[in-house]
């Protein structure tokens, strides 16, 4: 058996050259690469407790970051049933779900991400981009071992401490591997 990594990663950085070329969405937005927080929430987890997304928008609000916040439609329903959409703090951004070229530049170009995805959280780390995940735990735990990435749940207090935690000059390494589509072509006598 070969051990070639993970084939995000070669689509992630084919896809991310793509969008640094051709995606407007920073400028669409009118933010400051690494001036705001990228926001995606979607687990049944936060968007169906109440609590959990009161918690999550009071820290958001009490950052005084600039907030961008693709919103899923479901989230959307939610935090109208909620009503906390029409209540939303002023530096809170809420926009359409982003394409996937667009949002990795958003990820990309982000101060931090705050996410409760699975995917995103990989991104992030892949990115470069710190990550504060809203769970109490994760399936990439290499990214916590990391550094690159922290859980918080829907602890507001705990929330607002990462977001305003500075960053840390942490190593980088390859954990997800590199060229797997290649080594995956190499295993199969495809090259």
């Amino acid at each position: 058996m070969n051990l070639v990594g993970d084939v995000m990663v070669d689509a992630l950085e084919y896809n991310y050259g793509i969008a640094m070329r051709t995606s407007k969405i920073i400028e669409k937005l009118g933010v400051t690469p690494g001036k705001f927080l990228a926001v995606t929430i979607h687990r049944p987890g936060n968007t169906d407790i109440k609590e959990h997304m009161v918690n999550i928008l009071s820290a958001l609000g009490e950052s005084g970051k600039e907030i961008v916040f693709p919103a899923h439609p479901r989230t959307v329903n939610y935090l109208k049933g909620y009503g906390l959409l029409e209540n939303l703090p002023s530096n809170v951004q809420i926009i359409e779900p982003l394409g996937y070229l667009d949002m990795l530049m958003l990820m990309g170009s982000a101060d931090k991400v705050i996410t409760d995805s699975g995917g995103v959280q990989k991104e992030a780390y892949m990115l470069k981009v710190p990550c504060i995940t809203l769970r109490d735990n994760t399936e990439w735990v290499e990214t916590i071992d990391s550094g690159w990435n922290v859980l918080v749940g829907a602890n507001k207090e705990l929330l607002l401490k990462m977001i305003h935690k500075p960053k840390e000059d942490l190593p980088h390494d390859d954990i997800f591997g590199r060229d797997a589509t290649k080594k995956i072509a190499d295993c199969l006598n495809l090259v």
